[in-house]
């Protein structure tokens, strides 16, 4: 929190203010402006952004985690967090897919690697699969990327809290906060300074994580299968086949959300997202969400 008690500062606070909020693990910042000050004018110039350093993977820290990789029996990835780039995703992605390494998703996070990834093995959080607690509990390297061991991806701090885990951090915040659990090593570094790292590396091509990476991924798959058949009743409308058919009718390329909020709604993010929402609409907001729904797809 700043107090900012002399106007001709103004652009300098809001500069620094917005680079505290990017830097390490972002969040808010508050700027208190006495009340006598709002009234100034100032005529001092317009300081630009601060540049928000991304940290960096040094080559003693990729040898040291290649001939940890090289040693594991059954490594895993957990991406999560901020700080992340499209291009990012896919030089994580080709990493984890050239290298055969399972990946998961931490709660909310599910768009850090495409769906149908041939390494894709599900989330962490509400809901998840029950492999997916066999796997960050099994895995003997677990490499986590943007995110921490924190409340959701454990479980309420159930999950991987022995302090013998063999756990990489990559993660631009030095402090760690919200983890729990044990620290290997600690990358103060961002996803996109991670995957410029990573995106050309190759591990030893003697390791064979096969069995463990396509129990992961056909775990995964067989959990979100559409097995219910669904049936719509009078007055109702069955989620799976709802799914089924925007399956059938979308792009690849779309995104369909889930969250909280009015029945249906579009957020401007592009032509090919929407985001669905059920928490107990009235009958006019289903009305309006299914002619919402109508003209993005038409």
């Amino acid at each position: 929190m700043f107090i900012l008690d002399e106007a001709d500062r103004a652009s300098e606070y809001v500069a620094r203010a917005f680079h505290i909020a990017s830097t390490g693990r972002p969040g808010p910042v508050i700027i208190g402006v006495p009340e006598d000050v709002l009234t100034h004018t100032a005529d001092a110039p317009v300081i630009p952004p601060i540049p928000v350093a991304e940290g960096a993977v040094s080559d003693d820290d990729l040898d040291e985690l290649t001939a940890a990789l090289n040693s594991a029996e059954r490594p895993a990835i957990l991406l999560g967090g901020p700080r992340w780039t499209p291009e990012a995703a896919a030089q994580v992605t080709a990493f984890a897919e050239n290298n055969h390494i399972p990946v998961l998703s931490d709660w909310r996070a599910a768009d850090r690697i495409p769906a149908d990834s041939p390494v894709k093995a599900g989330e962490t959080g509400y809901g998840h699969g029950r492999f997916t607690t066999t796997m960050l509990d099994d895995a003997d390297l677990l490499l986590i990327l943007g995110g921490t061991l924190s409340d959701v991806p454990t479980d309420g701090f159930t999950l991987r809290q022995g302090l013998d885990e063999q756990n990489w951090i990559i993660n631009p915040d030095p402090e760690l906060r919200q983890h729990s659990g044990a620290v290997t090593r600690h990358l103060v570094a961002a996803p996109v300074a991670f995957g410029r790292a990573v995106a050309d590396l190759r591990l030893d091509p003697a390791t064979d994580w096969s069995a463990w990476t396509g129990t992961a991924v056909e775990e995964h798959r067989a959990t979100v299968a559409f097995t219910n058949p669904g049936e719509n009743r009078e007055g109702t409308a069955d989620m799976t086949l709802v799914m089924k058919a925007l399956r059938e009718k979308l792009p690849e390329d779309a995104n369909v959300t889930f969250g909280p909020g009015t029945a249906f709604y579009t957020d401007g993010r592009g032509a090919n997202e929407a985001r669905l929402s059920f928490f107990h609409p009235t009958e006019e907001k289903i009305a309006e969400g299914t002619r919402i729904l109508g003209e993005v797809f038409t």
